[in-house]
């Protein structure tokens, strides 16, 4: 299969998403548009069972909205920057149903199966000089308090998050640039152990790092005045405790 380019583009988000087959290997790169991304590579036990996953998960990213940009066979930046990282795993799918919000408890239920924890670090440049001073203060409300809620209502299991560390910065002197830092930390957690386990196996694709992205929704991006504005978001990893 030849490299596939895809864009998705909405009043939040302007991602790209990639992907490669080669031999029983498939490559996944994917991020914000504009940057190199990040990479990962899949390992199957065949080319044609490599083949069958490339196309499966293609048409996955259509349904949910991606489209090839006019002319586009493969990407403006054809190589990732970051080192592929290799999996072997089943097949994974995203889920996008949007579901009402919920709180953010302080704390994981107790006696729960299985916890999954995930970090996350994001920063946004805001030029002033285009930017009402009120705007640029309910922009940073919204980064200090973002209202995050579970997005894929078909999630087993409970989502609880924490803005861990948070900074609003101005830069130039006339205050040109305003500077937005958070971290926030994700805890998904299910008396279920078997279902939240196998729910992240049928959803997360290869981007194994980004499962808030599939459940969490209100937190990639934050509206500044009449614009909504992309943060660019670091996923740092996850840890699994079992009880």
């Amino acid at each position: 299969m030849a490299k596939q380019y895809f864009e998705f583009k909405d009043k939040t988000s302007s991602k790209f998403w990639e992907i490669y087959v080669k031999g029983k290997e498939v490559t996944v790169r994917y991020g914000r548009i504009g940057t190199d991304g990040q990479a990962a590579t899949k390992e199957f036990s065949s080319p044609a069972a490599a083949a069958a996953y490339a196309e499966k998960v293609v048409a996955e990213k259509v349904k949910k909205g991606y489209t090839k940009p006019s002319g586009a066979g493969t990407s403006a930046k054809s190589s990732p920057s970051l080192k592929a990282s290799k999996s072997k795993g089943s097949s994974k799918k995203p889920g996008a149903t949007p579901k009402a919000p919920s709180q953010n408890p302080k704390s994981p239920p107790s006696k729960v199966g299985i916890i999954v924890s995930h970090r996350i670090a994001q920063r946004l440049e805001i030029d002033l000089s285009e930017v009402a001073a009120d705007d640029a203060d309910s922009a940073i409300e919204l980064h200090n308090a973002p209202d995050i809620y579970v997005y894929d209502e078909s999630f087993p299991g409970e989502m609880s998050w924490k803005v861990v560390e948070s900074s609003a910065v101005e830069s130039g002197g006339k205050r040109e640039t305003l500077w937005l830092s958070r971290t926030i930390d994700f805890t998904f957690s299910s008396k279920r152990s078997r279902a939240l386990s196998n729910w992240i196996e049928q959803h997360v694709s290869l981007e194994d790092a980004l499962l808030p992205s599939y459940v969490a929704g209100d937190f990639e991006g934050i509206s500044v005045g009449e614009e909504s504005m992309d943060y660019d978001t670091q996923y740092l990893g996850e840890c699994y405790d079992v009880p």
